[in-house]
């Protein structure tokens, strides 16, 4: 059988529409875009041809499907192939974990984590037959997103169990999972869909089974060939896909053109996709007479939703349900999608319902793209409404409450395969609440002999830190330290954990500390005593470290920050970045994941780059998929990670130059303190810089600045404390 095969190659997935020869739509696919877009397309094609199938099946039984055992026997042969497609890749996931556990850094602990990888894996095999049952909800579809979240789980369980190191498993994983993903699923469609039928007949999930004809016609369908006559490709990543150039089509027409077919009278189309927002105005025959889409910016877009989702742990699916239970939407301030993310943590921690919140990120976007919608020629009758945000029924809702508000009454078309509308234009025939803290006011002692004893802990974006400090006589002494990753982990309860562990080691009791100082997100942990403003407590922290440095450069998972402070460590002037992640330790995190690098691997491979790659995109979200280009194209890991650092120390370079830190020692605090490559790129890039002459330095405990500015300032504060008489005197 002919087939005639459309190609959407977006942002953030990749969809393919496969037509039969009248015409007709034969089969859907759609997978994650990778950072190898061959991999993408040809996963795409692949689900595109398997949703064929089943139309085939359908098809053999013309009208006996609907309501009958027959349709109850094909959606349990569905969910069995989708298994057996699991366990496929879940085995080669596992055989790719196993094989990056060598090196010097598992010389102690390689056998462990061996063992360790052996049971997370044995955890995932056996919980996998259920959530291919007829009654699981997934978050996703994707096996990325399915098998990374169990991962999770269950390797934080695991590395517990054996005393190994959390991060040691999620590295391990993070640096394999792309290789997985950028291998299509080997062995053939039809060996799978025939263990299915094994699969499905051997658990008597249905009757119709039993009947040997029905059999025989399934059997019948899959000795058909699907032939790729004809392949059309748009989107995004449409200038590396693997056709001819007239194969391959502009996204602006490829989504006017799929929407006309959809909807023949529609004029007016909004596109809202991975990374971009489209409005596009067409004529009577689909042809593109105007359009606006965002550009340098993320917000606004599906891109948006995700991290969102990510935030709150949620799938995509899931947040539209749960913004149409609010009944109060919040008013969103950040205009960055990766700073939204720090206003929605911001805002539960003040007790703002989770519905409220997502109802009013949902609303931002919308009057985002109402605005582009606007400067491309306003909304004409018929509206229709594509990409994969037009499967949000809040998106939805707040968007035929906006058009009819400033439009009137428009006829909007919402489809529920509108995700496939590019692709299928593409396709050419020829012919947390916040309460009462619990603080420990008044329950700490003054101490005989003016010594005390201090924790300070940083609540970070990616990291908590507790450090633990014994000061007497004006002599500062670090007792014990712990940072714990975040990782999709509950703050609050890492903070607990990380503190908990200082005393242990240090061998203190928590009743005999003075003070529980917390700086960054760490106000509303339960037990501590004051807390302090970040750019206070990094500022001493660094003096700390380092006396003779007199400016900071605090490089943290959000936020770049430059301070200048006194010969006492405070602070004089500062600036930081806003209303964008750009520079920040999320946006390098972020890349780092797509090209399958672990974090401590990053400024090693930057500094091994001869020919950095620039970055043009200054938006932390959209720099993403100028890496996917850049991988595709055949840029190196280190040309491409040694462009970011150049990128990001301009930036930063320009904010000491603004506090006028010419001249002075500048110490890099924060996670991003470590990574030799950004340090480096940082002093090429001041060197460069007409009027700056700074000494930048690092120090080993950069990251734990924060912690440690915040136990100093504990024990500051408690001895004013107890010179004023305010503390219990020592009984």
């Amino acid at each position: 059988m002919k087939t005639y095969v459309g190609i959407d190659l977006g942002s953030t997935t990749t969809k393919a529409i496969l037509l039969d020869e009248a015409g007709d739509v034969l089969g859907r696919g759609i997978t994650n875009s990778r950072s190898n877009y061959d991999t993408a397309c040809s996963v795409a094609k692949q689900e595109a041809q398997i949703d064929a199938r089943f139309t085939l099946f359908r098809r053999a039984f013309g009208g006996e499907v609907t309501g009958s055992d027959i349709e109850i026997f094909l959606a349990d042969l569905e969910r069995s192939f989708r298994l057996e497609q699991f366990l496929e890749q879940l085995g080669d996931l596992e055989e790719t974990c196993v094989g990056q556990v060598r090196g010097d850094r598992f010389e102690e602990q390689g056998t462990a984590v061996k063992e360790a990888l052996a049971e997370v894996f044995r955890r995932l095999r056996g919980e996998a037959p259920a959530m291919f049952g007829p009654e699981a909800e997934r978050k996703s579809d994707f096996f990325r997103d399915i098998a990374g979240s169990r991962y999770l789980e269950h390797a934080e369980t695991v590395a517990r169990e054996a005393a190994l190191s959390y991060d040691l498993m999620l590295n391990v994983y993070d640096k394999s999972i792309i290789a997985v993903e950028n291998r299509p699923p080997s062995g053939s469609l039809n060996q799978k869909f025939r263990s299915a039928l094994d699969r499905v007949r051997a658990g008597d999930v249905s009757q119709a089974e039993a009947d040997a004809a029905l059999l025989s016609r399934i059997s019948g369908m899959l000795d058909i060939e699907l032939e790729e006559a004809y392949v059309v490709g748009t989107g995004y990543g449409r200038v590396t896909l693997p056709f001819p150039k007239e194969h391959i089509r502009s996204e602006i027409l490829c989504h006017g053109l799929g929407a006309h077919m959809m909807y023949p009278n529609t004029r007016t189309v909004l596109d809202i996709g991975g990374q971009d927002t489209k409005g596009i105005q067409i004529n009577d025959r689909g042809i593109v007479e105007n359009f606006q889409m965002n550009d340098r910016c993320a917000a606004g877009t599906g891109r948006y939703l995700g991290y969102i989702a990510d935030e709150m742990n949620m799938g995509l699916h899931e947040l539209g349900p749960m913004a149409l239970k609010s009944d109060k939407p919040s008013r969103i301030n950040s205009t960055c999608t990766v700073f939204a993310g720090a206003e929605l943590r911001d805002r539960l921690a003040l007790g703002e319902r989770r519905e409220d919140i997502l109802a009013g990120l949902h609303r931002a976007i919308i009057l985002r793209s109402m605005s582009i919608l606007s400067r491309s020629g306003g909304v004409a009758d018929e509206f229709t409404f594509t990409g994969g945000v037009a499967k949000n029924e809040a998106a939805v809702r707040e968007l035929r409450k906006l058009i009819s508000e400033n439009y009137g009454e428009v006829t909007i078309n919402i489809n529920p395969d509108s995700i496939y509308t590019g692709a299928l234009g593409g396709r050419i025939r020829p012919p947390r609440r916040r309460g009462s803290h619990g603080r420990h006011r008044g329950r700490f002692r003054a101490r005989s002999g003016g010594m005390t004893l201090t924790a300070g802990i940083d609540v970070g974006t990616g990291a908590v830190k507790a450090a633990l400090f014994r000061v007497e006589n004006g002599k500062e002494e670090w007792l014990s330290r712990s940072l714990m990753r975040i990782r999709q982990r509950d703050p609050l309860e890492l903070a607990r954990e990380a503190f908990e562990q200082t005393l242990e080691d240090a061998g203190i009791r928590e009743k005999d500390l003075d003070y529980i100082a917390t700086t960054g997100e760490g106000e509303s942990i339960p037990f501590h005593t004051g807390h302090f403003y970040s750019m206070t407590t990094h500022a001493r922290g660094a003096r700390h470290l380092d006396p003779a440095a007199q400016a900071m450069l605090d490089c943290g998972a959000l936020h770049g920050r430059a301070i200048v402070t006194d010969d006492r460590g405070k602070v004089e002037k500062y600036k930081m970045t806003s209303q964008c992640a750009s520079g920040s330790g999320q946006f390098l995190e972020n890349i780092a994941r797509y090209l399958g690098i672990a974090q401590d691997e990053i400024g090693e491979l930057s500094k091994q780059a001869d020919n950095p790659e620039e970055v043009s995109s200054i938006c932390a979200v959209l720099a993403e998929t100028d890496v996917i280009n850049m991988v595709s194209r055949g840029i190196t890991s280190p040309n491409i990670l040694k462009g970011i650092h150049l990128s990001m120390a301009s930036r930063l370079a320009r904010l000491l130059k603004s506090i006028g830190a010419n001249g002075k020692r500048v110490l890099v605090t924060g996670g991003l303190a470590q990574d030799d490559g950004l340090v480096e790129a940082m002093r090429e890039e001041l060197g460069k810089m007409r009027g700056m002459e700074c000494e930048v330095a690092s120090h080993p405990d950069s990251i734990y600045a924060g912690a440690i500015g915040a136990a100093l300032w504990g024990a500051f504060r408690h001895q004013r404390l107890a010179e004023s008489g305010t503390l219990l005197k020592a009984s």
